[in-house]
Formats: C-alpha cells, structure tokens, sequence
C-alpha cells in the first residue's frame, strides 16, 4: 500500500478543517495509507474524528525519529502553506481568502492535488463535519449552547486576551431565561445556572449541539465539529450565530454572522431571547 504524508504545525481547527478532506479521501482509497502530523495536544482530538477509518494514522511532531524520515516528503496542508523567505502563501495569494467557504472549497481542491486525487469538494454543503460520533442521540436538553472558548488565530479581536471573560456578562443575561451549556468556565457563576462543558471533547460537543436549541459561538476549533450535517437546517425558532470580526465571512448555512457581541446582542433581542 501507498503511505501518503501529510501535516500541519498549526492549530486545531486548521487540524480539524484538513481532516474532514483526508477522512473523504481516505474512504475512497482504501488501498492507501494516510499519515497526517500534528501537535501532541490535538492528537486525541483528530483521533476521534477518524476512529472508525482504519487507513489514517494520526501522529505527532515528537515521534522525532519518524517525522525526521519523512518531513521532506510530508504535505504542509495549512492554509497558508509555502510562505516564507519573501514568497506568499497560498491563502495570501487566493482571491477567496476571505471567504471562508469559497477558499476552503478552492484550498482542499490544491491539497488534494497534491496529494495525488481529485476534492470530493465542490460546493459549501461539502464542508459540513459529517462523522459518526457526530450523530444526534437525542432531544434538546439545553436551550443553548455557547462555544465561549478562546481562539487561538486571533478569529475574534476582543477575546484575544485569554480569560478576559469577555462573553460573561451575555451568558448571565442568557441564562435568566434558558438553560445554557458553556464550554469555558463562566466567571462564579453557579453551575446550576450554567453549567460548563469540563471534560468534553470537541466530538463529544459536536454532537452536544445537535441536542441544544441555539448556538452562540466564537469561531475557534471547537465550533468546527458543530458545522455539521446534523445542523444543517432551520429548525422553528431556532438561531445560529458565530462571532467573527477577522473580515473573513463565513457563507455557511444556517449560520448568522456577527462581529461584535453588541450586535449578536442586538440579534437575540429581535428574535425575542434575550
């Protein structure tokens, strides 16, 4: 069998998003192997994700004596990959890259070429997560869930500062009238009030966001796994919002973008949840 190398040095959702590519590709070419490099601390993230593909291994970058064999061979798959030493990268060169979908649709498209294939990608829909351990086992059992955790790309300006407790005071104000699920601690506030996601996995809260009503999140790796199959219509009354103010648009559906809190704010108010 073909042993296909490929990596990415950044982080999770840069991981998350290649994963989603190589899982298709993986299916459809069985008589290959896929061995895809990463941080340790994304390792059992991107493990979970392919689980149930027996032709990916996920490694990581401290396996020194394996990465050193094959780094020169190994496909950067970051989304900016080949810049440096004054050359642009492949996102600083794209007309798309600041449109989340048609970029990713155009970058997975130049991946997979290189690997050797052909994007199973062609339009946004494609993007959704679409993995088992995303499926939905059950009825609502939270009016919210609040993707609160920091990203780490500098996604969203105002929690650029990690622990600025910046989406505190909406969750509060949520949490008077809804059941919310959080997935950073919120400040003191009681767990009963709003309880907050300690030990769950971004697999584990994808599939937690089939079984809540309403999403708020900032764009970050684990909102990722929540972009999914499962997620990709309008339930009555229901309401999706992402916080992003990068200047990246998003264009996936379903999904309202807002760039500041006042606006997400502002949002719910019409939608009469706050």
């Amino acid at each position: 069998m073909k042993t296909i190398w490929t990596h990415n040095h950044f982080n999770l959702g840069d991981n998350l998003l290649f994963l989603h590519l190589l899982r298709s590709i993986a299916k459809s070419h069985p008589d290959h192997w896929f061995v895809h490099f990463c941080a340790g601390c994304h390792a059992d993230a991107l493990r979970d994700m392919t689980r149930d593909i027996p032709n990916i291994l996920i490694d990581t970058f401290d396996m020194r004596s394996l990465w050193d064999n094959v780094k020169d061979v190994s496909i950067d798959t970051w989304k900016n990959a080949g810049a440096g030493n004054g050359k642009l990268g492949f996102w600083e060169r794209s007309q798309f890259r600041w449109d989340f979908s048609n970029f990713y649709l155009e970058h997975h498209a130049w991946t997979a070429r290189r690997m050797g294939f052909k994007s199973p990608f062609v339009i946004k829909e494609h993007l959704l997560f679409d993995y088992p351990g995303l499926e939905n086992k059950g009825d609502y059992v939270f009016d919210f869930l609040i993707i609160n955790s920091e990203p780490c790309s500098g996604q969203f300006g105002p929690m650029k500062q990690h622990g600025s407790g910046y989406l505190d005071e909406l969750i509060l104000d949520l949490a008077k009238r809804h059941s919310v699920i959080t997935t950073s601690k919120v400040g003191n506030l009681p767990c009963t009030r709003a309880p907050f996601v300690a030990n769950l996995s971004v697999t584990e809260i994808g599939q937690m966001s089939s079984r809540c009503q309403h999403h708020l999140m900032v764009a970050s790796g684990p909102m990722w796994p929540t972009i999914n199959t499962h997620n990709n219509h309008n339930r009555s009354g229901r309401m999706r919002i992402a916080l992003l103010d990068n200047g990246e648009q998003l264009n996936l559906p379903e999904i309202h973008q807002c760039a500041t809190v006042d606006e997400a704010r502002q949002l719910l108010c019409r939608e009469g949840l706050l």
